[in-house]
């Protein structure tokens, strides 16, 4: 079974620099996601793992072979396109066997696998049909079954659920998984949906500009945001600037604008030092008004959104930074429009970052 290696890969086109010496690893049979905004270079990347193009330099290893300089068709993968790539002129059958023909396997043999993948995909019943008489989630499918008939255990996948509607865009991404985990294979996935690689990914790849931003599991990425990028990309977050007012072995207190002070657990600071602070929206607590003390922040509520079983709060701090809270809709106080109320800030779930020389607006600019 193959993993797959890419060591300090870089790939150009003219003066734009689409991979910028990425390397990365993923394992056997693992379900990993490049993800990251239009133009970050995910898709160049997996088009490199396939051989559809070729790095300007790095190696690429597809188990043990060195496969930088193969064709495609000596890579041994299966690529899932956005667009289904399925042949027009070719029934479900056809396009299903199309793969092990052209390798020349058995005729029993080919039929065997062929039923096997159409089964697997739900599509045993449609294998006469044409792929403009099948639905948009149906081809997908069709084109997943193709690329695993060829008897991949490398399975690429660029945007597979981009031109399907939310439902039907929801209901496959477990689908992929469950395939893709049932039958042991390893696969690499690009998306710019963040919900999309939250669900179906053992590991996710942040990519911005080229270069990778941070690679950890769902939760890492979460939980443990690197970068204000990452905290933003992944998720919600509200963002505060500040500087480092005092600094001991226990904690620190950040000053914001206004002269609002907020404790961090965090140590790896001096004081003076300007910091950007973190906080996910559902780890900002909601308190009647008060005045000001440490991570208790006196504001006033201008917005309300009903989404689901949240209440999501839009609150316009004394200092004048903007706030959003997330309050599931049975908590006990609830607050109205217009009305004084506080914040309050668990030091344990704040993430503190030194300032960005670029700022703030574009460090965490999504291109």
């Amino acid at each position: 079974m193959p993993d797959v290696r890419l060591i300090n890969v870089t790939k150009t086109f003219g003066k734009i620099i689409a991979v910028d010496h990425v390397s990365l690893q993923v394992s056997d049979r693992e379900y990993v996601t490049l993800l990251g905004p239009s133009g970050c270079g995910k898709t160049t990347t997996l088009r490199l793992i396939a051989g559809l193009a070729e790095p300007d330099e790095g190696e690429i290893y597809i188990g043990d072979r060195l496969v930088t300089g193969l064709p495609p068709e000596d890579r041994e993968v299966g690529f899932v396109f956005q667009n289904y790539a399925l042949f027009p002129h070719m029934n479900l059958w056809d396009n299903t066997t199309y793969g092990p023909r052209v390798k020349a396997w058995e005729e029993e043999r080919t039929k065997r696998i062929a039923n096997e993948m159409l089964g697997l995909v739900r599509l045993a019943e449609r294998k006469d049909a044409f792929p403009h008489e099948l639905s948009g989630g149906m081809q997908q499918r069709a084109g997943l079954a193709r690329a695993l008939s060829a008897g991949t255990n490398l399975l690429l996948l660029d945007e597979p659920l981009g031109a399907l509607d939310a439902r039907i865009r929801t209901q496959l991404r477990y689908e992929l998984r469950r395939l893709v985990k049932d039958l042991g294979l390893t696969a690499i996935h690009v998306t710019h949906d963040q919900e999309e690689a939250m669900t179906i990914s053992d590991k996710i790849v942040v990519m911005r500009r080229g270069a990778i931003e941070q690679t950890g599991t769902p939760e890492q990425l979460y939980l443990a945001p690197k970068t204000p990028f990452i905290a933003n990309f992944i998720g919600e977050s509200n963002f505060f600037e500040g500087s480092i007012a005092k600094a001991s072995r226990d904690a620190s207190i950040v000053e914001l604008r206004g002269g609002l002070l907020i404790e961090v657990n965090s140590i790896e600071w001096k004081e003076g030092e300007r910091v950007i602070i973190a906080v996910r929206p559902e780890n900002i607590k909601l308190e009647p008004h008060a005045p000001a003390d440490l991570n208790f922040l006196p504001g006033l509520v201008e917005r309300i959104r009903f989404i689901g079983g949240i209440l999501r709060y839009e609150i316009r701090l004394v200092n004048d930074d903007a706030v959003t809270s997330r309050v599931p809709i049975e908590a006990e106080k609830k607050f109205e429009v217009g009305e004084k109320m506080a914040v309050t800030l668990d030091s344990a779930k704040i993430h503190v970052y030194q300032y960005p020389r670029e700022g703030l607006r574009e460090a965490i600019k999504v291109e």
